[in-house]
């Protein structure tokens, strides 16, 4: 009967102290607010710098988040709110007219259970491509 105890008490000492070698909840960050959102563009003789706009959800509706103009920045990435779906246009000069590129994407953000019963969270950023094609 003895035995038996001590082999009961051996386990769970086994299991709670594997448990604290392997869980480092205090290493899971809180939930993200925010995450990363690339634009690729691309230049030449008529475009030596581009107009981009980054929209809240759809592009039809039309929600400017932000507007900016990039010069000479293949890839630029920007830090936008988590759990948003955002278009982004840009604009070239082609021939004596003007071409829009379209894309879109979805900031989200994972959770993810630990091996102690903890979350843990992944962003999955967004990146469009907005070069224009000759």
């Amino acid at each position: 009967m003895w035995n038996n105890n001590l082999f009961t008490l051996f386990c769970l000492l086994t299991i709670l102290l594997a448990c604290d070698d392997e869980c480092y909840i205090d290493d899971c960050e809180p939930r993200p607010e925010f995450g990363i959102f690339k634009i690729k563009v691309n230049y030449n003789n008529q475009n030596s710098f581009v107009p981009i706009t980054i929209y809240r959800g759809q592009y039809e509706d039309q929600e400017i988040f932000l507007r900016d103009t990039l010069y000479g920045q293949e890839v630029v990435e920007y830090d936008l709110p988590v759990d948003q779906y955002y278009s982004a246009t840009a604009t070239y000069q082609k021939n004596n007219n003007v071409i829009t590129a379209l894309d879109g994407g979805r900031i989200s953000v994972s959770k993810d259970r630990n091996d102690c019963s903890g979350y843990c969270y992944t962003v999955n950023d967004a990146g469009v491509n907005l070069k224009l094609k000759y």
